[in-house]
């Protein structure tokens, strides 16, 4: 009931507590599943620092590239670690960064600026964003092809986002996270991202990608980035997948093998030959339309296991066909063979391109 049903409260509920109700209805009986989210927890919350609550802070410097003994400012992220980095880079990318040079914020100690100064760093500008972020948002401005965004944790991408949009970064900067997150992202993780960014426009795209994670485990895996979202564009995701298993399946099940000529085979070894190639394409039709029906991706499906199959079933033996038949029947049974998994896996395809996700 919970995975059909749609209830306009789904846009406000968090996709963490529809995930939780989900996986509540197939667990055994009497599993325990908290339902809140946090867990409720006797311990405290835990406290973090910022500039307003610690005196006197123990600042600690970034490391390469941002310590450069050519680089002449500091920039501060908000736990305290300092970046050295140069104003012309800065400046091209941020139009925000830029006017803040042209009005450099005082140093938050004596003893800060006199290591400025030392280090012929004389502007200095304190940001809001903790270190993880800033450091990748800065490595992604001096050398985007560099940083590893598949190893990225979706919360600091969807931080280094929203600071990147925060600072008008210019140029390719924005672009090419945007398209890395949603290419090297397992296809979950960039379809959350996605939703929790406000990319509507990507988010077809996203979803047919998670057409290759059997539903089990889209449905199972869960990521903290799921508190985040509402629950509607999750529940659309796995309808979407449902619908697309079932096009694909559908597709498999209506498949037909191309026809099989009879020439030059004598009447008696055509008959033995379609009699074995009908079977093992119906054997072949179930196993596929079921793989289809969990995950509806040709990936899910193997051309060598098709022809492996096929060739197992219909060239067992030769004892009932005459030697000159047999000769000519590996060379007839590929090409038949290639023709089925081309027919086949267009069929499924165009099935898949006519669900559309909502």
């Amino acid at each position: 009931v919970a995975f059909g049903s749609y209830i306009d409260e789904f846009e406000d509920l968090p996709a963490g507590c529809y995930y939780r109700l989900l996986n509540f209805n197939q667990a055994p009986t009497g599993s325990d599943i908290e339902f809140i989210w946090p867990p409720t927890s006797s311990g405290t919350s835990p406290q973090f620092r910022d500039h307003l609550t610690i005196f006197e802070p123990e600042w600690a410097d970034a490391g390469a590239p941002f310590d450069r003994q050519d680089a002449d400012v500091t920039i501060a992220s908000r736990d305290f670690v300092r970046f050295r980095v140069h104003s012309v880079i800065i400046s091209i990318s941020s139009p925000v960064l830029a006017d803040m040079l042209l009005n450099p914020q005082p140093f938050p100690s004596e003893d800060f600026r006199q290591d400025a100064l030392l280090q012929d760093t004389p502007k200095y500008i304190a940001l809001s964003e903790p270190t993880e972020v800033l450091e990748t948002l800065l490595q992604l401005i001096y050398c985007s092809n560099t940083v590893d965004i598949a190893g990225c944790d979706l919360g600091l991408l969807r931080n280094v986002v929203q600071a990147a949009v925060r600072l008008s970064i210019q140029g390719p900067v924005l672009e090419i996270l945007k398209s890395r997150c949603l290419t090297d992202l397992e296809p979950l993780q960039a379809y959350v991202l996605a939703v929790s960014l406000g990319w509507a426009i990507d988010l077809g795209a996203v979803a047919l990608k998670t057409l290759s994670i059997p539903m089990a485990i889209l449905q199972t895996h869960y990521d903290m980035e799921l508190e985040r979202i509402p629950s509607g564009p999750y529940f659309r995701l796995l309808q979407y997948h449902a619908q697309c298993s079932k096009a694909a399946s559908d597709a498999m099940t209506s498949w037909s093998m191309p026809t099989f000529s009879a020439s030059p085979y004598h009447s008696s070894c055509y008959n033995v030959i379609r009699s074995r190639l009908q079977s093992a394409m119906e054997q072949y039709q179930r196993h596929a339309s079921c793989a289809l029906g969990t995950q509806p991706d040709l990936s899910a499906l193997s051309k060598t296991a098709f022809y492996q199959e096929l060739f197992k079933t219909v060239m067992r033996d030769d004892s009932r066909m005459c030697s000159r038949c047999w000769g000519d029947l590996e060379d007839h049974v590929q090409q038949t063979m290639d023709e089925g998994w081309a027919t086949f896996t267009a069929q499924v395809e165009a099935a898949i391109a006519q669900v559309h996700y909502m």
